[in-house]
């Protein structure tokens, strides 16, 4: 095993710390501009709450709902997301119109549903998993 010394991590650390700190510098800059933050859509929330209704009453779709239960260590009958994962499709739903989106996402109620959710949706669900490093 090949040992890497403190003095052969410095430039890693520090190119690290400039990448941290031009982040942040772009964060703040947003913050101060005229940038506003908005809230999806009440027919967006609306259209991902009735896709996912759709997706726990499709008998078709009885395996990816075990699939993701397996995954969520949920019961299906405590039905589909909610809350904020709702909130975020619903968010990426709403810039499907500005053009072609990827949700880059470790989390399976968006990644075993991801056929449906394109089909449905347009948008593209992307499992960050599966990067190769």
């Amino acid at each position: 095993m090949v040992k890497i010394s403190d003095k052969a991590r410095v430039p890693f650390q520090i190119k690290r710390e400039r990448l941290v700190h031009e982040a942040l510098g772009r964060y703040i800059r947003l913050l101060k501009s005229d940038y506003k933050i908005i809230d999806p859509s009440n027919k967006s929330l609306k259209k991902v709450t009735k896709i996912y209704s759709k997706i726990w009453n499709d008998p078709a779709l009885c395996d990816k709902l075990l699939i993701w239960s397996g995954f969520k260590k949920l019961d299906i009958s405590n039905g589909p997301p909610k809350g904020g994962d709702i909130v975020i499709l619903a968010y990426a739903v709403d810039l499907v119109s500005e053009g072609s989106i990827e949700l880059l996402t470790f989390d399976h109620d968006f990644i075993v549903f991801s056929d449906e959710i394109y089909r449905e949706l347009g948008v593209n669900v992307r499992n960050a998993g599966t990067l190769q490093k």
